[in-house]
């Protein structure tokens, strides 16, 4: 079985993407736990009158919680600039042995032992060759391909033994194909899918 499709990483993919990942990961939950401490404060200085830090507790708390969002979406614009691999489709050629991807002359290729995790929600499919790195797909762009990808990727990483897509966890950090640009869809906070994710044990 061999799918081809071409996908393009749009700026909105790549946040979106980002965002998420961020809010389930250390960075987010950081931020929020602070918010939360802040909104606390805020609360208990009201009760005792002292207006002037109930103003100054939600002000930091609404700087903490739109740190990240902003933060983001500067870096993703930046990427988007600079990295020349977003601004062109990129060709996938997938059967049960590799992941292909060009563009132009270039091209990388990464055998399914060594898929760190494949994750298919209502959004995308997100493909890991380690514990940053994924390659975003579209469930939009895929359009029929989407459905077969998570059927192959499901048999293919079923009947792998060596595979490293869920024995390695958090803790280890896969060897990822060498890629001509290592950038080819970088991803910058990885986690746990959520409840609606589906992913291959």
């Amino acid at each position: 079985m061999k799918i081809e499709f071409d996908v393009k990483v749009t700026e909105k993919d790549l946040y979106s993407f980002n965002i998420e990942q961020a809010y389930k990961g250390s960075q987010g939950v950081i931020s929020l736990l602070f918010a939360v401490l802040l909104a606390a404060a805020a609360v208990l200085s009201a009760q005792k009158g002292n207006t002037g830090y109930v103003v100054l507790y939600i002000i930091v708390g609404i700087l903490v919680l739109l740190y990240v969002p902003f933060s983001l979406k500067g870096r993703v614009k930046m990427i988007m600039k600079t990295n020349e691999v977003f601004s062109k489709p990129l060709h996938f050629e997938i059967d049960e042995k590799n992941i292909k991807v060009s563009q132009g002359e270039e091209m990388a290729q990464l055998p399914w032992e060594q898929v760190y995790r494949f994750v298919a929600n209502d959004k995308r499919i997100l493909i890991f060759s380690n514990r940053k790195n994924a390659y975003i797909l579209s469930k939009e762009q895929l359009g029929d391909s989407y459905e077969a990808l998570k059927e192959l990727a499901s048999s293919t990483m079923r009947s792998t033994p060596d595979s490293f897509a869920f024995s390695c966890k958090h803790l280890i950090r896969c060897a990822p194909t060498p890629f001509p640009r290592a950038d080819f869809l970088t991803a910058i906070l990885v986690s746990s899918p959520s409840s609606n994710d589906t992913y291959v044990h």
